[in-house]
């Protein structure tokens, strides 16, 4: 009897672990884990992409999905079949997104001499990095060298980032006005979850949790394709909501 409720369980587990994976629009490779190796697939799954949803921490301790670590693991090989400046820059913006600054600023600093010094996907990426070692004025000063040189190339990230610079160095106001427009044409939920994270902090309760409630709306009603790719940020969003519910009764 114990053995017949034991497969049965499993059998369960197995059931909500697939649908977990079809909801939340995981790698599809999950399944194949899960159904064929039963128990050890289960939890394996569970530790990697449903307790972490759980864990109530800061977003940049959440572990990252499945998808943005193999993404990490595709340009670390493609850098070392071919040590190019963009195949360094692209592996260096991913890791300073995903707060791996040494290792970004490592990749990055050759490129910030010679021909490439100028080149603006190499001062993106070094913005970028700035402000995660918080360098706020620095990080400035190369989004402003980067606004002349193109007022539309990657236009929207690098207005989130100058909202948050602005954020950091107490420029509220202006902080506001760019979070508000980028927060709804961003390509992503990434933007939403800092504006929210914003109006947490001015205590700007009803607003944060509206911006945060559109964003796991759009989320929800998104393909699986953009749910891999915006996991990581739904997850913020998720913790997000928590945080205010919590703020919102007390």
């Amino acid at each position: 009897m114990f053995g017949s409720n034991h497969y049965y369980l499993i059998l369960l587990l197995q059931g909500i672990c697939v649908a977990h994976v079809i909801k939340t629009g995981r790698n599809y490779n999950w399944i194949w884990l899960i159904m064929f190796v039963p128990v050890i697939g289960v939890v394996i799954y569970a530790w990697f992409e449903i307790l972490p949803d759980f864990r109530l921490r800061e977003l940049p301790s959440i572990e990252l999905p499945v998808f943005q670590k193999m993404k990490i693991r595709e340009y670390e090989e493609t850098l070392k079949d071919l040590d190019t400046v963009t195949n360094r820059v692209n592996l260096a913006e991913l890791y300073a997104r995903y707060n791996r600054q040494q290792e970004a600023l490592a990749l990055i600093k050759d490129c910030l001499t010679g021909p490439s010094r100028n080149d603006f996907y190499v001062l993106l990426t070094y913005a970028i990095i700035l402000f995660q070692n918080k360098n706020y004025e620095e990080c400035k000063t190369v989004l402003d060298t980067l606004e002349e040189k193109s007022a539309t190339e990657r236009g929207k990230e690098r207005q989130l980032l100058m909202a948050r610079v602005y954020e950091q160095v107490g420029r509220k106001q202006e902080a506001a006005e760019i979070f508000r427009k980028i927060a709804s044409r961003f390509d992503g939920e990434e933007a939403r979850y800092w504006y929210a994270s914003f109006l947490l902090g001015e205590s700007r309760l009803q607003e944060a949790r509206d911006v945060v409630q559109e964003g796991i709306r759009a989320y929800s009603r998104s393909g699986r394709v953009y749910k891999r790719a915006e996991h990581y940020w739904y997850t913020g969003l998720k913790l997000l909501l928590k945080k205010l519910k919590k703020e919102i009764r007390l």
